[in-house]
């Protein structure tokens, strides 16, 4: 109730949030006295959640690992599900959510303040497995930016790597290259095994992992046009090389664009690299390319 005239009213209830104010009135007979107190309401609970696929899943192709992010205000205490998926904790505030198959999928929250439950669902839509890992637009810088913008790949982490994040990361087995250029020329420029990295200007980095690269596909014979790169559409494709490694070491300028790079890792893993652009930026120089690469077991 908004008012009473009972001493012992009933239980009050507050639907909004917000500064309160209870006036007491009484009365004896002979005279009146009066006093007032306030208190702030928190507002009702609302529920609500974010998602994002890890690094490595950005492409949202099973199997796939989403964390979550729970956006709820007010709540206390949380429940889960997802028919299909595997929820790592479902009473989680924050769980991650596997699917192991492509398909629909609706993602449910439960949120509860002791008071009332709220329920938030979202649909998902996951794709089949390609076998590749698509990465757009990455920026590798010159050797001078090499702690700025990067000069080193991981599909696993997601894109480029400064040499400083790999070594405070120790994330040093998950890189799959590393780029060079002399300078903001780019007259002179290649991708390199990451195991190689010392003997390319750049620091060592621990648990390298060896790669071979194609950095003159056409000195070779090897054709690659912007028509077949985008045909590449499944790690089957990839097949119709037969060539990842260059006699020595060849480099490229920026006289070409687009320029088209073939490597494998120690691992087996075949990939391509469609180098779109050369930005001059004095220290701050980098290419602009694409990078399609197989998945490795389980991504």
């Amino acid at each position: 109730p908004s008012s009473s005239t009972e001493q012992y009213p009933s239980a009050v209830t507050f639907a909004d949030g917000g500064i309160h104010r209870i006036h007491l009135k009484v009365f004896n007979g002979s005279r009146y006295e009066e006093q007032s107190k306030s208190f702030t309401l928190q507002p009702a609970m609302q529920a609500d959640f974010d998602y994002e696929p890890i690094a490595v899943d950005q492409d949202w192709e099973a199997p796939l690992t989403l964390q979550t992010r729970n956006r709820t205000s007010g709540g206390l205490s949380y429940r889960w599900s997802c028919e299909g998926a595997t929820i790592d904790n479902a009473a989680a505030e924050h769980p991650s959510v596997r699917f192991e198959r492509a398909g629909i999928y609706r993602l449910r929250l439960i949120a509860s303040n002791g008071k009332e439950d709220k329920v938030v669902e979202k649909t998902l839509t996951i794709k089949p497995n390609s076998g590749l890992v698509f990465q757009q637009d990455l920026k590798f810088g010159i050797n001078e930016a090499k702690n700025s913008i990067g000069c080193f790949f991981s599909s696993r982490l997601g894109g480029v790597l400064t040499s400083q994040r790999i070594a405070q990361e120790n994330v040093g087995a998950s890189i799959d290259f590393g780029f060079f250029a002399l300078n903001s020329s780019f007259n002179y420029c290649y991708f390199f095994s990451p195991l190689e990295a010392r003997a390319n200007a750049f620091p060592a980095i621990p648990n390298a992992i060896a790669s071979t690269f194609i950095n003159s596909p056409s000195a070779m014979g090897i054709l690659v046009s912007n028509d077949s790169f985008e045909a590449l559409n499944n790690a089957q494709a990839l097949s119709r090389f037969t060539q990842w490694a260059e006699p020595s070491r060849r480099h490229f300028t920026k006289a070409q664009t687009p320029h088209f790079v073939l490597f494998r890792t120690s691992d087996g893993r075949r990939g391509i690299i469609r180098v779109k652009g050369f930005v001059e930026a004095g220290a701050q120089s980098y290419i602009l390319a694409d990078v399609k690469i197989e998945k490795r077991l389980g991504e």
